[in-house]
Parts: structure tokens; sequence; C-alpha cells
């Protein structure tokens, strides 16, 4: 078994999408586009555990932000759990983060692998709320929300960064050209970016008034949808967030701990809806 680069070609694509679906992981659908934008982000270092005939059984992203980063998708075939794999590929991941000058570590655990960041050291910051509801028509109302302009770029781009704690530009910026703003007095107080795995990005600065946080919630539930439910996936601190899903008929499913290795990040977690990825913050 060695761990290396996932090759950033279609076939490498395939072979990681491959692994973690044939595993019991989620589709196609949503592991595709994932495993294509982390080969096409130079931020985005994915990488791969093989057999001596080149099978996949296991995978793992380091995204690196700058002087924080985030591991994600780290995955082992069922049948070689147990044997150490998955800490070997974290502690690689992790290995990685620290050479690009990440300070600090952060990761959305699942059950699976918490055991595994629990004995590296990672502590739990805040948890993510998973909320699952019905979609709305495409022809929502979506006023005080209006399409996402080039000329808005610099200014959501700027409100991104002051609700993440880390500058994601590089990639976000090709996303946010189908994304929706909530225009402020003087500036974005929030946007709903749809993502090519499914769901959206959104945020909300907690300073606006509830008629908007509605227009939020009717935006997500119109672009999110991968059939007839959408995901959402609000913050602890975001209590406007939770109540109104919960008001609106959303069930709440899990919580799903944000741990952190390394000095804490300051971010605005009381303003995020949904992160722009599980594996990425």
């Amino acid at each position: 078994m060695r761990i290396c680069p996932m090759p950033r070609t279609a076939a490498g694509v395939q072979s990681a999408t491959a692994c973690l679906v044939e595993g019991g992981w989620g589709t196609y659908r949503q592991f595709h586009p994932t495993f294509a934008f982390y080969a096409q982000q130079p931020n985005c270092h994915p990488m791969v555990a093989e057999d001596e005939t080149g099978r996949v059984l296991g995978t793992a992203v380091s995204t690196s932000w700058g002087s924080s980063g985030w591991l994600g998708h780290v995955f082992v075939s069922p049948e070689l759990r147990g044997r150490g794999l998955g800490k070997e590929l974290t502690e690689h991941a992790i290995q990685l983060l620290r050479g690009e000058g990440c300070g600090t570590i952060q990761l959305i655990a699942t059950a699976l692998g918490r055991p595994v960041y629990d004995r590296l050291g990672f502590e739990v910051e805040t948890h993510y709320h998973e909320y699952r509801g019905t979609t709305l028509p495409r022809a929502v109302p979506m006023a005080p929300l209006r399409p996402l302009l080039p000329v808005d770029l610099d200014g959501v781009l700027s409100m991104d960064a002051r609700v993440a704690g880390e500058d994601r530009s590089g990639a976000l910026r090709p996303l946010f050209m189908s994304g929706w703003v909530l225009p402020g007095r003087s500036r974005p107080a929030g946007i709903v970016v749809p993502t090519p795995w499914g769901g959206c990005l959104a945020t909300q600065l907690p300073e606006t008034v509830d008629a908007e946080a509605q227009a939020v919630l009717r935006a997500l539930r119109s672009l999110s949808a991968l059939g007839d439910e959408v995901w959402v996936y609000p913050t602890t601190e975001n209590a406007i967030a939770r109540e109104l899903l919960s008001s609106q008929g959303f069930e709440e499913v899990r919580m799903i701990p944000r741990l952190v290795l390394g000095p804490r990040v300051a971010w605005m977690p009381q303003a995020v809806w949904s992160p722009l990825g599980l594996g990425l913050g």
C-alpha cells in the first residue's frame, strides 16, 4: 500500500470517486464534481492510497487557504478499516498542510474518523446542524437577493474572507458568478452560491432582518436541490437560521462536529447557513 498524489486527470478523478461510491459513501453525482474541483484547484491536494495493482482503497484531501487549511474526504474502503490506514492518510494530509505553512488545521468529522482525530489532538470548535427539507419551485421570488454581477465580486469575496476567516478567493471566483447576493447598505450582507457538487455556500451577516433571512432560505430551497430534497448546514451559533429552518418544517437530522488543530481562526460562525463544502469549510 502506498499513499501518493491523486493524478489530476479524468482517470485520477474517476478512481478516487469510485473508491468513495463503491465504499458506500455518497453518489457519483456528488463526488465526481467534488474531486474534479480538487483536481483543478492548486490550493487542493487530493491524495490516494493504492494497492500493488494500482486500485484506490483510500482518499484524503488537504486544502490550504494560507495560514490555515482543511482536511476532507478522508476515506478508507470497508475491507481495510481498522488497520491504521485512515490514521496514515490523515497524518500525510497534516504533514502536507504543515509544509504549506498552515499553523491551523480544520476538518468536519464523521463518526468513523472522530477517534483518529481525537488521538491526533484535534478539539471540537463548534457543530454544523444538518437539516433536511423540501425544495421550492425554480420560479420562487428571490428579492431582495439579486444575481451576483462582476461589479460585486470584490465585495462578496471580502465578505467571505470576513465570515470564513480565510482567503478562499482563488477557488471561489469561478463559482461566484452563478451566485446571488443580498445587498447591504454599503457592502454585501449575504450570498447564496450553488456549488457543482450540490447544495450552496450560503452566508448572511447577523445584522440583517428577518425578511432577508427568509429570502436567503427561499434561495437555498430553490438553488441547492438535487431532486426533491434540500440539505442545509447552519452552525450552532446561527440561531436565526436554525429557528427559521425548524419553523419552515425542516427536520434536524444530526450534528456534525467541526474540529481544529492549532490556533483558532477568527471567523463568524453566526453568519454561516451552509459551508462551501464539508471538506473545504
